[in-house]
């Protein structure tokens, strides 16, 4: 009967659980990795490395239910991750059940009114962490962590059913299906390995006698199997692969993978050999090893299907897998680079010394080396063991210096030109002091404490006051960290993740994690370890910089949900408290318990509902539908790429327009696919091919001014591309390098197909130039730059062609031929009046059209559509707002004022600070409705705007002094829109502005800044 109960509830959670993910699952796709999953899983291409083939297997059979609405398969991928999801927290129920049968038998209490107790506290604790913030997150957007998170959770119940049944002749079957599940999950994500430590303490504590020494052998064996399925497993297996092939095709002159196919009969031949062997001589724990490697093996097995589908040279083809070394470096990660882990360097080591590093590729009928990132050599002097402050990245040096007070040991190093300097090298201590404040306290303990404490909002925290921290809701506890917490400006106290759980969850856990540690040493030794390796290890793995893309709270899922056991054992350690006094209350504390999870998703349910969200699909339709016809688009990164690459291939959405990602240029495989004739888009017109560029040429290409005159882009292009010594420069170490020999050029301009492929922009046909004049404003060109400049050459103006984000154009001198349409920039061959953004339009009825009739904008406008931070950042980083505003100041300059307001009240219209706070934008925008003689309008927005800049400085004056420097953005920020607003008063209302100076507006400047400097 009880264990059809077990059964029923954990059921029961799972529905629970979907019916709650459902409800909020985001319709389409999300921004960030969400859109390139999904479109990978549509059409089982190959996303970037890692990868993860199997999610793509689940997500593609997921996306089948869609049937031919492709609009639906965004839906179908992230229902993948609410059944998971949903999966996962039925496991936690079982698993906590039976942590909680432990505890019970350790009380020597096997009544059945105890039974009944662990199945409500088994209920609570699952729930718990169902509705905790970073789990809801990843169970409603098709991204893999949903999908890793299954995988721990079933891996762990395994393991615990295995202890169940250990006695039992054929238990070993529990041990093969972990490892088949764990080989398996490879292909979503290589966090489920971190249970193993866990798994290996549950084996041990069943098959030995526990003991200090047996627990710490145990511990180190864990660790040792951790790190060869990791770290050797894992990679080398396919290296040795690739190793073969070598060999079978450079040496033995055989086709591609034959040495694979010798490697792969062999590698069968002695696991063959092994089992037969260890069956014949009864060596039962050699039989069990070599099955489950075997099982682990058929599991990863699954990556072989990134090789199949990369050789039909799909759209998204990401390092081009179709060869076995482009299989070993995806694995690697070559392309991201690495950080010390154990001994290594400081931010600021000198490197003495660069060691080339190479892979090998195929080129014509042989394996040829291909250049990766080098390996670089620094003094030893400055190197240190623990390295936590380890990038060489510009700009991060002040930021390790923000977050510690660098003590440092003085190193006198002497420089290229033989001067001695004296600089400070962090110490292990420095190091650990960062490792403990920043990568453990800010990017490990405050995403613990918004799962289990409460979150101050869903704006990307760096460290400051005012975003991203974790808060309790009882304000004397937020006031001794984060300042006043009573009358908080509406921008922060409205953010629909201001989540306070009043610390509960993490007061459970603790009382969980104690009483489990006082009446069952074993199980919490084992739930502690699976928490350890699950957070804390992979706060050392990762080794953080200081300035992350966005925040990192889902890589430590499989952490919070250990910690959410304690809290279903919390349960049990208050039924066993009050036992012993009133046993007639037990009704009312569980009843009273069971608010845990309701309250939990009371308060996040908000934040975390994406049901009628369609931004990113929308935005992306936007960009498209920017473009003219046939156009070519260049993109920079990932959340203006991935989406649009949802677009045309999953709804098929202007497939005419090929999009070129500018961060993938330098890299030989994608130089080829640009020749790829897809469906639709066409080919990318380029001279370079992959040849040009092997065993690291042209990484880069010196300028200088040797040819007066300008010169055509072309003879530019073929002087580079030329293998002949005269075009050549001797480096300082006698190598050849290419370079420049101009720093004037030319582009001609083609009228005839720029006349057929310009439709849509005004101009007169006489005014078309027989070329533009353009100056190289660099010292020097990368690979990126080469190319981009090469297929504007190439392009012969056939294409139209767009830019996303154009700023790297100056150094060519080509921004001064860019021009506005849409949401994207293009290239004309007239010069712009580049004096500001309104000056690049130039098609105002155009722009007008686009923005109030064509585009569409997912829900933005609507109030009960929840936009995260994510998405008001990209309403930011793409615009909207200053691009309703320069459209609507170049109709005031034609004298449109009617058409320009119109576009005016639809941008306040489209975008309410309640969804979309104001900011640098509005005062554009309030100026544009006093041009236009709006001055009604134009007042009620300066005095709405005034006043919340007044609210928020009245506010941050309550802080303390030395609370100053965590709010300095902040108040730097709108010190600067008051100016900004005291200047279109004074230009647009004089009257006004009098009246405004006999106010006490003045004050603020005398009194922050005097704090702030």
């Amino acid at each position: 009967m009880e264990r059809k109960l077990s059964i029923l509830i954990g059921w029961i959670t799972f529905a629970i659980s979907f019916i709650v993910y459902y409800l909020t699952l985001e319709p389409t796709i999300s921004f960030w990795d969400c859109s390139e999953f999904i479109t990978c899983a549509s059409k089982l291409e190959v996303g970037h490395a890692p990868g993860a083939p199997l999610f793509m297997f689940l997500g593609r059979v997921f996306s089948l239910f869609a049937g031919n609405d492709t609009s639906k398969v965004a839906f179908m991928v992230n229902l993948l991750s609410a059944v998971v999801s949903a999966f996962t927290i039925m496991f936690l129920f079982w698993t906590i059940e039976w942590f909680g049968k432990k505890l019970v038998f350790k009380l020597n209490n096997e009544s059945h009114i105890y039974s009944i107790y662990i199945l409500i506290s088994s209920f609570i604790g699952a729930l718990s962490f169902a509705f905790t913030d970073t789990f809801w997150f990843s169970a409603v957007e098709g991204e893999v962590y949903a999908t890793s998170s299954f995988f721990n959770a079933i891996v762990f119940w395994a393991i615990l059913k295995w202890e169940s049944h250990a006695d039992n002749q054929k238990s070993d079957k529990w041990i093969l299906l972990i490892f088949f599940l764990m080989g398996l999950s490879i292909g979503v994500h290589l966090l489920n390995l971190l249970a193993i430590p866990a798994i290996v303490m549950v084996y041990y504590f069943k098959r030995y006698q526990s003991s200090t020494k047996g627990i710490i052998k145990a511990l180190i064996s864990s660790f040792v199997i951790l790190v060869i399925l990791v770290f050797v497993l894992v990679p080398g297996v396919v290296k040795i692969a690739a190793y073969f092939d070598l060999l079978f095709v450079n040496q033995f002159k055989l086709p591609f993978y034959s040495g694979v196919i010798f490697y792969l009969i062999l590698l069968s031949l002695i696991i063959v050999f092994l089992i037969w062997y260890s069956v014949k001589h009864k060596k039962q724990l050699l039989n069990t090893i070599i099955l489950s490697l075997t099982v682990f093996l058929l599991g990863y097995s699954s990556y072989a299907s990134l090789v199949i589908r990369s050789l039909s040279n799909p759209y998204i083809d990401i390092t081009n897998v179709e060869n076995i070394f482009g299989l070993v470096d995806y694995l690697n990660r070559e392309q991201y680079g690495k950080r010390p882990l154990i001994y290594g360097n400081n931010y600021n080591s000198p490197i003495t010394e660069s060691i080339d590093r190479s892979s090998y590729k195929p080129f014509g009928n042989k394996y040829e080396r291909k250049e990766l990132n080098p390996k670089y050599i620094f003094d030893e002097r400055t190197e240190t063991l623990f390295p936590r402050m380890a990038s060489l990245t510009d700009g991060h040096e002040s930021e390790y210096k923000r977050w510690v007070n660098i003590k440092g040991k003085p190193i006198k190093l002497t420089d290229r030109n033989g001067n001695e300097k004296t600089i400070k090298v962090p110490t292990l201590a420095d190091n650990v002091a960062f490792f403990i404040k920043y990568q453990l306290g800010h990017m490990y303990f405050r995403y613990f404490m918004w799962n289990f404490s409460g979150r101050q909002n869903n704006v990307q925290g760096f460290g400051e006051l005012m975003n991203g921290n974790w808060i309790s809701g009882i304000s004397f506890i937020d006031e001794m960290r984060l300042g006043p917490q009573d009358n908080i400006p509406e921008r922060f106290a409205n953010n629909p993740a201001r989540n306070r759980y009043f610390m509960l969850p993490l007061i459970f856990g603790l009382i969980g994690l104690i009483y489990q540690y006082k009446k069952d040493r074993q199980g919490f030794f084992v739930t502690f370890l699976f928490y350890f390796f699950a957070g804390i290890a992979i706060v050392f793995y990762l080794n953080e910089i200081p300035i992350t893309p966005r925040e990192r709270d889902y890589v430590y899922i499989g952490s919070f949900y250990a910690f959410s056991i304690w809290i279903g054992l919390s349960v049990m350690a208050v039924i066993d408290l009050l036992n012993q006094k009133n046993k007639y209350i037990h009704f009312f504390v569980l009843l009273a318990m069971i608010l845990l999870p309701v309250n939990l998703i009371h308060e996040n349910w908000d934040d975390h509902d994406r049901s009628g969200r369609y931004t990113a699909r929308d935005f992306s339709f936007n960009v498209l539908n920017s473009c003219e016809k046939n156009a070519i688009l260049f993109t920079s990164a990932d959340n203006d790429s991935y989406p649009l690459w949802y677009a045309q291939e999953v709804e098929g959405y202007r497939r005419d327009v090929r999009a070129v990602l500018s961060e993938f240029l330098p890299v030989d495989w994608y130089i080829n696919q640009l020749g790829n004739d897809y469906p639709e888009m066409g080919i990318i017109p380029i001279s370079f091919d992959d040849k040009d560029f092997l065993n690291g040429k042209r990484l880069y290409v010196p300028i200088l001014d040797r040819v007066e005159g300008s010169v055509n882009l072309k003879e530019i292009i073929d002087f580079v591309r030329s293998d002949n010594p005269k075009t050549k420069l001797t480096n300082y170490d006698t190598s050849k390098i290419d370079y420049i020999p101009a720093q004037n050029f030319s582009i001609p301009v083609n009228k005839e197909n720029f006349i057929k492929s310009c439709t849509s922009f005004k101009y007169d046909v006489n005014d078309i130039p027989n070329k533009i004049n353009l100056k190289f404003k660099a010292n020097n060109l990368f690979r990126n730059d080469l190319l981009i400049l090469d297929i504007i050459l190439n392009n012969e103006w056939k294409r139209p062609i767009y830019f996303l984000n154009p700023s790297d154009l100056k150094k060519y001198g080509l921004d001064k031929y860019i021009h506005r349409e849409g949401l994207a920039y293009r290239l004309l061959p007239f010069e712009n009046d580049g004096s500001n953004e309104v000056n690049l339009i130039s098609n105002t009825d155009y722009q007008y059209n686009k923005f109030m009739n064509e585009f569409s904008w997912g829900g933005v406008d609507d109030n009960d559509v929840m936009l995260d931070w994510t998405n008001v950042r990209i309403v930011s980083t793409m615009r909207i707002r200053e691009q309703f505003n320069y459209v609507a100041r170049n109709l005031i300059t034609e004298g449109e004022n009617a058409m320009a307001i119109e576009m005016l009240n639809k941008c306040i219209e489209l975008l309410p600070k309640e969804k979309v706070p104001y900011g640098f934008n509005l005062p554009g925008i309030i100026e544009s409705y006093y041009l236009a003689g709006e001055k009604d309008k134009a007042t009620e927005l300066f005095e709405i705007f005034r006043n919340s800049i007044e609210i928020e400085l009245e506010y941050f004056k309550r802080f303390e002094e030395n609370q100053m420097h965590g709010l300095s953005n902040e108040i730097r920020m709108n010190l600067y829109l008051l100016q900004q607003l005291e200047r279109i008063k004074f230009v647009n209302d004089e009257h006004e502005y009098k009246k405004l100076l006999m106010s006490d507006l003045n004050m603020y400047y005398g009194y922050f800044y005097k704090l702030l400097n």
